[in-house]
């Protein structure tokens, strides 16, 4: 049950910002190149399975105990 709530947390609020800071960066030059409504998909889910990682690689490190848990 805590391994998903880490990789919750790592889609939500990190997958969000990393999704944020890439259509900040890279956003109007994949939409004006690329342009399909496929590829837009696949940049813009990206984000999200890096932040689902980022959070698994954070509860591993903590053996999926939560904070000021006992």
């Amino acid at each position: 049950m805590n391994r998903a709530a880490y990789i919750l947390f790592g889609i939500t609020p990190i997958g969000f910002i990393l999704s944020l800071v890439y259509a900040v960066t890279l956003g109007g030059y994949v939409r004006s190149h690329l342009g399909t409504p496929v590829s837009t998909l696949i940049t813009f889910t990206v984000p999200y399975i890096i932040g689902a990682f980022i959070g698994d690689w954070i509860g591993r490190r903590r053996n999926y105990r939560f904070p000021m848990s006992l």
